[in-house]
């Protein structure tokens, strides 16, 4: 920390909901973070389903370079926080709305020109080929610019019966029933 700049650490707000894996993983993260001299205070809102602050702040439309200047514990005004994303069929939606600059949901904030230009690149690709040429420099862009700390993926459980079988869910959690017996 010293190196950093920060001889004698600092203090930092983790925000984030209440749900078992994220109140373990933030406990995880202040425990972590104090051995560095770190101290991390939390707020978890418990209501359901992060309803009454977290999931409340709304920075729609979203424009280049704007960063909130302030932490109300929201999941878009937070200097720290743990955000969950469900998953989508294609990367589409998280980069337009996460890791672009004007996505309303960066959390980060993230105003780079260079990942804007790559993302419309993917975006523009017509070939498996372009696509995927266009996705390292996205990956490259992000590793520079480290806006996101990507730490683990849950998985995502679902339920049948032992009778049904060829049922396939994704993990958006829809289900194929075209070979279920």
């Amino acid at each position: 920390m010293a190196e950093a700049g920060v001889p004698n650490g600092f203090k930092v707000d983790l925000s984030t909901w209440a749900r078992d894996d994220i109140n373990k993983y933030a406990k995880l993260i202040k425990t972590s973070f104090a051995k560095i001299g770190i101290k991390v205070n939390l707020f978890i809102d418990g209501s359901d389903g992060g309803s009454a602050v977290y999931y409340t702040y709304d920075p729609y439309p979203s424009k280049p370079g704007k960063v909130n200047q302030f932490d109300n514990h929201s999941w878009l005004a937070s200097n720290l926080g743990i955000v969950d994303w469900a998953g989508r069929g294609v990367p589409d939606q998280y980069l337009m709305r996460e890791w672009r600059s004007t996505g309303d949901w960066s959390g980060a904030m993230l105003d780079s020109r260079v990942m804007d230009a790559a993302i419309d690149e993917y975006l523009q690709a017509l070939t498996p080929a372009a696509k995927k040429k266009a996705s390292k420099k996205i990956q490259l862009a992000s590793l520079d610019e480290t806006p996101y700390i990507l730490a683990y993926t849950s998985n995502l459980i679902t339920a049948g019966r032992k009778s049904l079988t060829g049922m396939v869910v994704n993990g958006m959690g829809q289900y194929d029933a075209r070979a279920a017996k």
